[in-house]
């Protein structure tokens, strides 16, 4: 039987960082899933190195994917959100937490960094406007369907809803692992 107590289970680093302070654990992941590229197999194609292996090679990429003429089509669709900010702040070297867990660190020269490239994907174009809070999945699915997206940053709870398929059902979706960031891990 597994543990009972949270603090004797074998959580991942980073998970644990998370949810701690000190050694003392105030909260257990809701769900061990992470965040993937999506785009379509055709799209892919044109796209150069894929899948990236770099934060910065994926923004590269997604650059070089917007389109302004005729229908527009954004290079990244991704979501003003922590979740998907995270691996971002890592990529530049920061965390949301500090290594033992009890120092965050959103104050850091890495995470204002990390946040002024994130906007930057949005004032340039590269992803989209926000939608209001509470319909990013319905536009995020409404865009990709669309052709207006390039690659989306998402997880596994949205490949039906971007394939516009039934449950169960994935057609023409090509999905790819999100970079590491340099301390690793996928887990966000």
């Amino acid at each position: 039987a597994p543990p009972s107590e949270p603090g004797q289970r074998r959580w991942l680093p980073a998970a644990l960082a998370l949810a701690s302070h000190g050694a003392v654990i105030y909260g257990v992941p809701q769900a061990l899933d992470g965040l993937a590229l999506v785009s379509r197999p055709i799209t892919v194609a044109s796209l150069g190195e894929w899948p990236p292996p770099t934060l910065a090679s994926l923004e590269a990429t997604a650059r070089r994917a917007v389109r302004r003429d005729g229908r527009p089509t954004f290079g990244l669709g991704v979501r003003v959100d922590g979740y998907w900010f995270l691996p971002f702040l890592r990529a530049a070297g920061g965390d949301a937490a500090g290594g033992d867990g009890a120092a965050a660190m959103l104050g850091s020269a890495a995470a204002a960094r990390a946040l002024e490239g994130f906007a930057a994907l949005f004032a340039d174009g590269v992803a989209p406007p926000p939608p209001p809070a509470g319909d990013e999945a319905r536009d995020e699915a409404r865009r990709f369907r669309a052709g207006e997206l390039a690659v989306v940053m998402t997880g596994p709870w949205a490949l039906v809803d971007l394939a516009g398929g039934e449950l169960g059902e994935v057609p023409d979706l090509a999905v790819a692992p999100l970079p590491h960031a340099p301390r690793g891990g996928q887990v966000y």
